[in-house]
């Protein structure tokens, strides 16, 4: 892996992490479900700075929900999904239709870039939304391997306004 760097607003990635020159997908995260993350990852981390988890899906159209799952990690600023509940939850979303894309998670006290832990745990072409709960701003990465090494691409996010209309996330800046 080269060691180039980028920088996204004033922040280094890390190596591991890319920004899609040529995106192919680009996602939408409705404000209710944006609203439910917020909302739910403030609370964990206001609590005892855990985080809050789930499975990431979306429809036809390319708006994502949230299935949020128990915790299974009671140390600080990790997580853990229970198998089990992982299964049932991907026969539903296939039942209705629905596309699993990966997980999702927040981030109490960090930006809203996966870590190590993160990406060791991701899935290959797998999607991963990471919300950072102190700059209040998601983000949607892709994971693919590199040079024999897994790397985090960013995917481009369009987050719906209470209106109902669509602003565009900015690759270089947060929501």
């Amino acid at each position: 892996m080269d060691k180039e760097a980028f920088v996204l607003a004033g922040m280094t990635l890390p190596s591991w992490c890319r920004r899609a020159a040529h995106p192919e997908w680009k996602f939408i995260l409705p404000f209710r479900e944006r609203t439910r993350l917020f909302r739910r990852a403030y609370r964990a981390q206001q609590r005892d700075h855990s985080e809050v988890c789930g499975l990431l899906t979306a429809d036809k159209q390319s708006r994502l929900h949230l299935v949020f799952f128990v915790n299974q990690s009671t140390r600080p600023g990790q997580f853990e999904l229970d198998k089990r509940e992982l299964r049932s939850v991907m026969t539903a979303a296939h039942a209705r239709k629905e596309d699993v894309l990966g997980r999702f998670h927040s981030h109490p006290i960090s930006a809203a870039i996966p870590g190590r832990g993160d990406m060791r745990g991701s899935l290959l072409n797998g999607r991963e939304l990471v919300y950072d709960v102190c700059g209040r701003e998601a983000r949607l990465w892709k994971i693919l391997k590199r040079k024999s090494r897994k790397v985090a691409v960013e995917v481009p996010l369009i987050l719906e306004t209470h209106s109902g209309t669509m602003r565009k996330q900015s690759l270089l800046e947060g929501s």
